[in-house]
């Protein structure tokens, strides 16, 4: 008989071997705790699907603490390490475990549950939307290597797979080589080399062009979610600055071993014109073209709000090759008492987990 509960501190090991064990075979425990137990926002709300004392199942949602616009703070959840032993498939536990996990998170006041999955049936059948999907933008700085780290994403690309990606790597080099030749290198705001997060804060506050949500970016969740993330190996950030010393602008990178500098999160103060932000986002493009081990630099995008649009087509004319193309699509739950819509959240890709 399948029976389902929250998890205690004493099952945390065996989660994470059983995910090792399915899913997951290089994650350390270490990992698990950084991710699960360390958010400021608390720790992770885990429900397990057990068969007598054999873990079969397990979810979780990691508490998001969100802001809307008129500054009201809104806990969300973030879904996270959905997993069925596929022994058990058919058995309906992945609705066993929401229908426990809803409850759980009503108890503790989370509101929105959301994430992101390629597997969007089940959760529309639980009454999750799925609005909108996540898109990628690319920009090559070294078209072979790009090509070998690209086409080694899908171990089952065929020769078909294989040229298009070769296509995509060489336009977009062309693209970017364009764009690195011809445009500013030179800003007319004053530029930092540093996490800015007291503006971060004050930035994202303010600024609400097209959205009316975004993830609360206080000191203790900028810490747990960059600098203190076991995941990343080389930060990298840029802040700009107006005459009166606040920050108007910021895009913050995550280069990795490979050589790919994934945009971790960007946000401009709305007063900015797109010139500026163009003209922010290509200061650095080429300062990140001056570090010769880095071969791409890549980000997601979202058609959702007018923020997020604007923000496509800033970094589309700053050089950035646009691949409508995705894998995984939003899901996203009202479980309290006010309908938001998805559509009002910021998405950039601070809302992943930053495991690339």
């Amino acid at each position: 008989m399948i029976t389902y509960r929250e998890a205690k501190e004493c099952d945390y090991h065996r989660i994470n071997e059983f995910h090792n064990k399915l899913d997951k075979p290089n994650r350390s425990f270490d990992l698990f705790e950084w991710e699960f137990l360390n958010c400021p926002f608390g720790k992770a709300i885990y429900v397990i699907a057990e068969d007598g004392d054999k873990i079969v199942g397990t979810n979780c949602v990691i508490p998001i603490e969100l802001r809307d616009n008129t500054g009201k703070k809104v806990l969300s959840g973030k879904s996270e390490d959905t997993l069925v032993d596929p022994d058990y498939r058919g058995q309906n536990i992945f609705n066993g475990i929401y229908q426990f996990l809803f409850q759980c998170c009503k108890e503790k006041d989370i509101e929105i549950i959301w994430g992101f999955t390629p597997a969007i049936k089940p959760f529309q059948k639980l009454g999750f939307e799925t609005p909108f999907y996540q898109y990628q933008g690319l920009f090559v700085l070294q078209t072979w290597k790009s090509f070998n780290i690209l086409s080694k994403l899908n171990p089952k690309n065929k020769i078909m797979d294989l040229l298009k990606i070769l296509s995509l790597s060489i336009i977009s080099k062309f693209i970017s080589c364009f764009s690195l030749f011809f445009k500013r290198k030179s800003i007319r705001h004053k530029a930092s080399y540093k996490l800015d997060v007291e503006g971060i804060n004050a930035l994202t506050t303010r600024t609400k062009n097209g959205f009316t949500l975004s993830i609360n970016r206080n000191e203790d969740y900028l810490k747990w979610r960059i600098s203190e993330n076991p995941y990343y190996q080389k930060i990298v950030p840029f802040s700009f600055y107006d005459s009166s010393k606040n920050l108007i602008g910021y895009l913050i990178f995550n280069v990795t071993s490979d050589g790919i500098a994934y945009l971790i999160d960007s946000c401009f103060d709305e007063s900015i014109q797109k010139k500026e932000c163009s003209e922010m986002i290509n200061f650095c493009l080429h300062q990140l073209n001056k570090d010769k081990e880095i071969v791409m630099i890549r980000t997601w995008f979202f058609e959702t709000t007018p923020w997020n649009k604007n923000e496509i087509e800033i970094f589309k004319a700053s050089g950035l090759f646009y691949l409508k193309k995705s894998v995984n699509s939003i899901v996203w739950k009202n479980i309290g008492p006010f309908n938001y819509e998805a559509s009002d959240f910021q998405l950039t890709r601070i809302t992943s987990q930053g495991i690339n």
